[in-house]
C-alpha cells in the first residue's frame, strides 16, 4: 500500500526491495550510503562497464535500457524502493548488462558494491535479495509473454504510477505520466505499427499530449490485480 503526497493509499502489486527488507533494515543497509540528486536524462551506469556502486532510489524514476548495435532499447523502469546495479555486488568480475538513465528527476542512496556484498554473506538480506530479484523476472516474463498487451503495458507503467501517485496522489482517479510511445513499444518488444494500435485503444488511460500518459487508476489496479508479484 503506498500513500500519496496528499495522503491517499494506493495498492501496487510488486514488492519493491523496500518493502521486502522493511524499513528499519533497509536504513541500517543505506545508513553509510552517500545521497545523490539526478537530473531527468543523466546516465548512471553504462552497459559493458565494470561496476563499483549500487544505487537505491528514494525518490523519482530510472530507465533500464540494453544497446545493440548503438541504439538503444528500454527494458525496464524501476522508482522508489527499488535497487539497481547490484550485479558487481553478486559477481565482482562481472560488466553492466545495460544502461541505467534518469526517467526524471531523482534522489538515490549510493553504496559500494563491495560493501554491499559483505552484507550479502552470511545474513538474510542475501535471501531477501533474491526474493526481490525472483520478482523482477516474474515482471520480465510477463512482459515477454503475456498474451494480452494491455497487461503487459499495465506491468512496465507500474515503477511510474507508483512515482507519479507518491508524488501528488491523483486528480479525480487519474494520474499523468512523463513516458513516450517509443520507450513503451521498446519495453513491450512491440513493432510501432502494433504498439500505436495499442496506445490507441487503451481501457486504462489514454495519451492526452506528447510524452503524456494518463492513466485511470481504477482501471489500472484492476488489470494488475491479476499479477501474483
Amino acid at each position: 500500500m503506498y500513500e500519496s503526497a496528499n495522503g491517499r493509499s494506493l495498492a501496487v502489486p510488486g514488492p519493491t526491495l523496500q518493502e521486502i527488507l522493511q524499513q528499519s533494515l533497509w536504513d541500517s543497509i543505506t545508513a553509510d550510503w552517500r545521497r545523490r540528486w539526478v537530473p531527468a536524462g543523466e546516465r548512471l551506469i553504462l552497459q559493458g562497464h565494470p561496476g563499483t556502486e549500487v544505487f537505491g532510489i528514494l525518490k523519482g524514476a530510472l530507465r533500464v535500457e540494453r544497446m545493440t548495435d548503438g541504439a538503444s532499447s528500454v527494458v525496464a523502469f524501476r522508482s522508489s524502493g527499488d535497487l539497481v546495479g547490484e550485479g558487481p555486488a553478486l559477481n565482482p568480475k562481472a560488466r553492466r548488462m545495460a544502461q541505467v538513465v534518469a526517467h526524471t528527476d531523482c534522489e538515490l542512496v549510493v553504496g559500494s558494491a563491495d560493501r554491499f556484498r559483505q552484507v550479502l554473506l552470511g545474513s538474510r538480506v542475501g535471501f531477501l535479495l533474491n526474493q526481490y530479484l525472483y520478482c523482477r523476472g516474474q515482471e520480465m516474463d510477463e512482459l515477454r509473454g503475456a498474451s494480452d498487451p494491455e497487461l503487459r503495458l499495465a506491468v512496465l507503467i507500474r515503477p511510474l504510477v507508483r512515482n507519479a501517485w507518491q508524488a501528488g496522489g491523483s486528480h479525480d482517479g487519474l494520474v499523468t505520466l512523463r513516458v513516450n510511445r517509443d520507450h513503451l513499444a521498446q519495453g513491450l518488444y512491440l513493432g510501432h505499427h502494433r504498439a500505436r494500435k495499442l496506445l490507441n485503444a487503451l481501457s486504462i488511460g489514454q495519451f492526452c499530449s506528447k510524452g503524456e500518459l494518463e492513466i485511470d487508476l481504477r482501471q489500472w489496479e484492476a488489470c494488475v490485480a491479476r499479477l501474483g508479484c
